[in-house]
C-alpha cells in the first residue's frame, strides 16, 4: 500500500504531492483481513525511504485500520490457537525467514528475529506450510515487512508478517566463576550468539573463539554469564618480580646458564630485566618458560656461567 492510499497529503507542490502519494509503504493484507497501522511506524517507515521529517507536519488519528473488506464473507469466530501450537508457529516463521535471508542476503549468517504474527494466527493456523517468502529490504536488519504465501485447504493466501531483525554475533562468556589469576580452562567458558543490538558496546573487545581464552590468565574476577573481554585476561605470567630464574644463553650448539633474580614481571615471549647472582650484572632478557629466561642483550661483564652441552 502506498502513503496516498492510507494518508491525505497536502502540498503547493504537485510533483512533492505526487511523489510522496507514490511511496510504498506496507503490503495490503489480504482479502478479508485488516491491520493496523501506527502513525509513529508511518513515520518510521517514511524515514527509512530517505523522507526528511523535519519539513513534513503529521496530524489526524494516531492509528488507523487498514484492509479490504468482502461484502458476502460469512462472519465466523475468531480461531483459538493453543498456546503451544503458537509457539510451533512462531519457530517456524522465524526458521522460513531466517532462511529467505539467506537466500537474500549473506549465506551462513546468524540471525535473531521477533515476529509478531497476533494478526495472522487463523490464517497460520489452517496453512499446511508455507510456499514463499517475499518481501524486506537490505540491509535486512531492523524492522521488516514481509509477505508469506500460504497453502491452505481454501487454496493460495498471501499474509503480511512484520519482523524485528539484528545480526547475531558470537561472544565468549564465563560459565563458572573465574577469580584473578586463575588459568582458563574450556571447561571454564562457552561461546554464545547473542544479537548484536545487546553488545554493541563490548563486542569490540570481546573474543569471538574459546580457543583464543584457553590458556589465558585472568586479570580480574570474572562473573558466571559475563563475557570475557581482552581487558579481562593476559598471558600467564611466568617470571614474577623477585624471583630466582635460569638464565639461558645458546649458541653454536652449546647452552650456557647462569643463575638470577627477576626485576619484572614478564608473561612468554615478554622482555625483562634480571641480575646475575655472582656479580649483579644486570641484563634484559626475554621469558621462555616458568622461571626461564634467554639472554637477549649479553653483557661483557657476565660472570663465567656453567657450561653444559646438550
Amino acid at each position: 500500500m502506498t502513503l496516498g492510499e492510507i494518508a491525505d497529503i497536502q502540498s503547493d507542490d504537485p510533483q512533492q504531492n505526487r511523489q510522496l502519494a507514490e511511496l510504498e509503504l506496507v503490503l495490503a493484507p489480504a482479502k478479508g483481513t485488516k491491520r493496523f497501522l501506527r502513525s509513529r511506524e508511518v513515520q518510521d517507515l517514511l524515514m527509512a525511504r530517505g523522507v526528511n521529517l523535519a519539513v513534513h507536519h503529521f496530524s489526524g488519528a494516531r492509528e488507523i485500520q487498514i484492509g479490504v473488506d468482502v461484502e458476502d464473507k460469512v462472519p465466523t469466530a475468531p480461531i483459538a490457537v493453543p498456546t503451544d501450537q503458537e509457539a510451533r508457529l512462531s519457530t517456524a516463521v522465524k526458521t522460513a525467514i531466517a532462511q529467505y535471508l539467506d537466500s537474500s542476503g549473506d549465506p551462513g549468517q546468524r540471525w535473531y528475529i521477533e515476529v509478531d504474527l497476533s494478526e495472522v494466527l487463523p490464517q497460520l493456523a489452517t496453512a499446511s506450510h508455507i510456499l514463499e517468502i517475499t518481501g524486506g529490504q537490505r540491509p535486512w536488519t531492523g524492522r521488516q515487512q514481509f509477505a508469506l504465501l500460504l497453502s491452505t485447504e481454501q487454496g493460495e493466501v498471501r499474509v503480511p508478517v512484520a519482523a524485528e531483525i539484528s545480526i547475531l554475533q558470537p561472544r565468549v562468556v564465563a560459565i563458572r566463576e573465574l577469580r584473578r589469576g586463575a588459568i582458563i580452562r574450556e571447561s571454564d567458558v562457552e561461546l554464545r550468539h547473542e544479537p548484536a543490538t545487546y553488545i554493541a558496546q563490548r563486542a569490540a573487545d570481546g573474543f569471538k573463539s574459546v580457543d583464543q581464552v584457553v590458556g589465558q590468565e585472568v586479570r580480574r574476577p570474572i562473573r558466571v554469564g559475563q563475557s570475557v573481554d581482552r581487558g579481562d585476561v593476559q598471558r600467564p605470567v611466568l617470571v614474577h618480580r623477585g624471583d630466582e630464574v635460569t638464565v639461558f644463553a645458546r649458541t653454536g650448539g652449546i647452552q650456557v646458564s647462569t643463575r638470577a633474580v627477576a626485576r619484572d614481571d614478564g608473561s612468554h615471549g615478554e622482555l625483562v630485566e634480571v641480575e646475575t647472582l655472582i656479580d649483579r650484572t644486570k641484563i634484559y632478557a626475554r621469558v621462555s618458560g616458568p622461571q626461564t629466561v634467554d639472554i637477549f642483550a649479553r653483557s661483557a661483564s657476565t660472570a663465567s656461567p656453567e657450561v653444559v652441552r646438550p
